[in-house]
């Protein structure tokens, strides 16, 4: 028997893990735990003391079975659970980049008698129980430390009386086609209560992840831990605006408040003040100092806004430029929105960044403006700094990345453009498992987000879960079937996984040229035919010599290791802005033998936390 001080039991668990009973138990209290995910565990257990690839636990716990990458997460992610851990701790089950896990825990083997067995951890006819010891003695320390000084943190967090979750409000136009206006009101909103001291407010991504689901208001304000939902319609008809908003009370689902306003287009700012003061009132709280209050936006300007940012996320060359042509027209009419300085950086970064067309030096110095106008009207706003993080990296800046991105991590209520472009910026730092664990959040929350599925695949694709970026994409392509590089990224994926014929035919459906010659080339190759290959590679350097890390990437999977090298280096010489990407992507795996590679990537000096630099 073994004793803890009364402050550590709440700490130290003892968790004990029998093989013949096929129990587990924390503190003496049976968990339930699926049969492959405990046989995942012992297995393990069992290996602990080596990496063991996901080839290994696909041969060892699902045998002949073919099941998908997916299945393997999924089975991590519960283990982790179930023994108290989770991806970002990783306290338990490590995660090492494109080698496998590990199983990181001190653990002891106890026969039936719960002796200590000194032989090691072995399988045994017998009953073994593993008595698993999550919390090293420093955690103990420090958490012990902790409840000392705070003795409420363990206690349930409890739902303040000002708290609230502002739901997507539905369209309700005569031609359903007015999403995009109905959910710029809801974010409105909900920006401006984050605005108000002394309310608690639900992120966006939490409480849209609700839109189009039958899902009691109770139950959402429970999972949400708020008292108040606000939730509302939109209906919009020529100039005509008509919004109806009510406040509910969770616990009893009475109606605190509502109101139906009927008004001019240009009146909606108006609206969205009114309601703000209504719900401010109702709850008896303070709304921001009006000297802190800015000059709200013009409906014009807004709308376009809207409408840009619809174009944005369509994906495709022709939506890009018109996405382009309406927020110049937005911040003309209406130039302090920082809202619309920050999508016109982001939509010239994305021209610029994934070869919509041929480099456009002037995109770039644009880019940059745009985004350092953002700042200077709201130097705070969190996506406005994320996206100053990605400019710093095109100039591999990176210390100034990092404050940047501090700055917008330290935002509690991010907006989907937020964790958009975050996610992004851990892939260009070689965090990939923080910028997959972002996106997999995200899509929990906001299953809707076509955005987060189509990062989540390139994420996925990094870190070699072949199956899982294919489902990943195949998701992107249900929300936009045309959208740019779609199907040569597709193509990508399957050379990943050797499927070479289906590689060929998707790189061929491609309608943007660089894409569809650079995924044709290395598909010719994969296939065989050379000559056809090398024709495609000639094109390339003659059109598009201003992409080197893409040449290089295309030398680097043709196993030519001289030209990767030397397109690497005029890569780093010009500064090309796709260079952070591109190093992540499979290909270039083919010269990490090489000691010109190590050499290569000590001359970018990565930050810290890089996978690459974790490479031996």
């Amino acid at each position: 028997t073994q004793s803890r001080s009364s402050a550590a039991s709440d700490v130290y668990k003892r968790q004990e893990l029998d093989t013949t009973s096929y129990q587990l138990k924390v503190d003496g209290v049976e968990q339930s735990v699926e049969p492959q995910v405990f046989n995942l565990i012992v297995y393990l257990i069992e290996n602990k003391d080596k990496i063991i690839s996901r080839e290994e636990i696909l041969d060892s716990i699902w045998k002949d079975r073919v099941v998908s990458d997916s299945s393997i997460n999924n089975h991590i992610k519960s283990a982790r659970k179930v023994l108290q851990d989770d991806g970002h701790k990783q306290a338990v089950i490590k995660t090492v980049h494109s080698r496998g896990y590990q199983f990181i825990a001190e653990c002891e083997v106890l026969d039936d008698e719960i002796t200590e067995v000194k032989s090691g951890v072995t399988v045994q006819s017998h009953s073994i129980k593993y008595l698993l010891l999550l919390a090293t003695l420093i955690v103990i320390i420090i958490v012990i430390w902790q409840v000392r000084l705070n003795p409420t943190n363990n206690q349930p967090e409890k739902i303040t009386d000002n708290s609230i979750a502002v739901l997507a409000f539905a369209d309700l136009s005569p031609d359903s086609d007015q999403d995009y206006f109905a959910q710029g009101i809801s974010e409105e909103l909900l920006n401006l209560f984050t605005r108000i001291p002394d309310l608690k407010v639900a992120s966006r991504t939490s409480s849209f992840s609700f839109k189009n689901k039958d899902v009691r208001l109770e139950s959402i304000g429970k999972e949400l831990k708020v008292k108040y939902i606000m939730e509302g319609s939109v209906r919009k008809s020529g100039d005509k605006l008509r919004v109806t908003a009510q406040l509910i009370r969770v616990d009893d689902g009475s109606h605190v408040w509502s109101e139906t306003y009927d008004h001019n287009i240009k009146d909606v700012f108006k609206i969205q003040d009114e309601i703000a003061q209504a719900v401010s009132n109702q709850l008896e709280v303070t709304l921001f100092n009006e000297e802190n209050k800015k000059e709200p936006v013009t409906p014009e300007a807004h709308t376009l806004y809207l409408k840009s940012l619809y174009y944005y996320r369509r994906n495709t060359v022709l939506d890009m430029n018109e996405s382009l042509k309406l927020i110049n027209e937005s911040v003309e009419i209406f130039p302090n929105n920082v809202l619309a300085w920050t999508l016109k950086s982001r939509i010239h970064y994305k021209l610029v960044q994934y070869n919509y067309e041929i480099k456009d030096v002037e995109s770039i110095k644009l880019a940059k403006e745009s985004i350092k106008k953002a700042k200077e009207i709201e130097y705070q706003d969190a996506t406005a700094n994320a996206q100053m993080a990605l400019i710093n990296l095109w100039d591999l800046d990176f210390s100034a990345a990092r404050f940047n991105i501090d700055l917008a991590m330290s935002v509690e209520n991010k907006t989907t453009a937020t964790v958009e472009v975050l996610a992004y910026y851990f892939q260009l730092v070689g965090q990939i498992d923080k910028s997959v664990e972002l996106l997999e959040n995200g899509i929990d929350e906001d299953p809707l987000n076509d955005t987060y599925y189509h990062n989540l695949a390139i994420g996925y694709l990094h870190l070699n879960h072949n199956k899982d970026a294919y489902y990943t994409m195949s998701k992107y392509s249900f929300f936009h079937a045309e959208a740019h590089a779609l199907h040569g990224l597709i193509s990508q994926i399957y050379l990943a996984g050797e499927k070479n014929v289906k590689a060929l035919e998707f790189a061929q459906e491609e309608q943007n040229d660089f894409w569809k010659l650079y995924g044709m080339s290395m598909a010719q190759f994969a296939n065989g035919d050379i000559d056809e290959a090398d024709k495609l590679l000639n094109d390339i350097l003659i059109k598009y010599s201003q992409s080197p890390a893409y040449i290089a990437n295309l030398y680097a999977f043709r196993k030519e290791t001289d030209n990767a090298f030397k397109w690497l280096e005029i890569a780093f010489e010009n500064q090309d802005t796709a260079l952070l990407y591109m190093i992540n992507f499979y290909p270039f795996r083919n010269l990490w033998e090489d000691p010109r590679w190590k050499i290569f990537i000590n001359k970018i000096n990565l930050p810290n936390g890089h996978w690459l630099i974790q490479i031996e």
